[in-house]
């Protein structure tokens, strides 16, 4: 059966044991959760990659849920391809990276951005959505998704939006700024979203917040005055909350979103300063997408709970 009308669920778990946690527990509980109240309405593939190291291991444990679902292919667990797994050339240097990432949670952000969805799309899929192995869908989903999209032009889809921290998204209004001029752009809604309104407002500041939490930003405070880096206006950072998002790939595919999307990777700046595939998610929806194109999920969800917590809170037994 093709894949054309079915949702492309994409997990990434190449660290089983990220944090001293039980990953596997809890990818478990996710996929559980997400067949009994995801898939009545929405026709969906699970794809969980993993690395090569942990294949059969998770291949093993997911074994009673890849059984139950072997006739449709619902569940698929994939070695994450080696040629995928690379960053940009110019991320590549970790004397120039920023914040406590490490290199995976920066892997992980360019992965999702470049690999993910040319992986579905070549699955035949149009849409994707990409969860973590601790999100979790804890009530019904009423509508089909990809009819709901389908039938209101619907670009991205996300749980939550957020406000990140200015050394989270440093620099990327900048790059944003110089893409928009050089192709003469009139973005959707990023306007709204920068102080002053419009392009004099787009803009990287340091807010005093930061300035008295991260020792980073005070650092950066002493090279750049206030003259030169402002303390206060300039882009909102506003960001879609990466661990439950659902992208268009006709959009996400579309000539001038691949452009500015190519543009974030080949700068560097998504990995080093972990824009990751969040803040260009945001960026992407404030200069492509209108606002009825930007739909905020109104399912029933849950992220980092406990497993056992979200079973319950989704009426199935832990």
């Amino acid at each position: 059966m093709s894949n054309r009308d079915k949702l492309a669920v994409v997990y990434l778990v190449t660290n089983t044991h990220f944090k001293s946690t039980d990953r596997i527990t809890m990818l478990i509980a996710s996929l559980r959760l997400a067949e009994a109240h995801l898939l009545p309405s929405t026709p969906a593939v699970f794809y969980v990659f993993t690395s090569p190291g942990s294949l059969v291991e998770l291949r093993r444990v997911l074994r009673p849920l890849m059984r139950a679902s072997a006739d449709s292919g619902q569940i698929q667990v994939l070695p994450v391809p080696e040629e995928s797994w690379v960053l940009p050339a110019a991320g590549n240097d970790t004397a120039y990276w920023h914040g406590h990432w490490g290199k995976h949670y920066r892997l992980m952000g360019d992965w999702r951005l470049s690999f993910m969805p040319q992986f579905a799309r070549d699955m035949g899929h149009r849409y994707v959505m990409q969860l973590d192995d601790d999100s979790y869908i804890v009530g019904k989903v009423e509508q089909n998704l990809v009819q709901q999209f389908d039938s209101r032009n619907i670009s991205l889809g996300a749980q939550k939006l957020l406000q990140d921290w200015p050394l989270v998204t440093w620099g990327l209004p900048e790059l944003a700024k110089y893409f928009i001029m050089a192709h003469q752009l009139q973005p959707t809604t990023l306007y709204s979203h920068c102080q002053p309104p419009g392009l004099d407002g787009l803009y990287s500041a340091l807010d005093q917040q930061s300035l008295d939490a991260d020792p980073e930003a005070v650092a950066l405070g002493r090279l750049f005055p206030d003259k030169v880096v402002p303390r206060r206006g300039g882009w909102d950072r506003t960001i879609l909350n990466g661990n439950c998002v659902m992208i268009s790939l006709d959009f996400w595919f579309s000539s001038l979103v691949q452009r500015f999307v190519q543009l974030c990777r080949a700068s560097g700046g998504s990995v080093m300063y972990r824009w990751n595939e969040q803040a260009v998610l945001g960026m992407v929806a404030q200069i492509f997408a209108s606002q009825e194109q930007l739909l905020m999920f109104t399912f029933p969800y849950a992220h980092r709970l406990k497993y056992k917590d979200a079973l319950r809170a989704g009426g199935l037994k832990p």
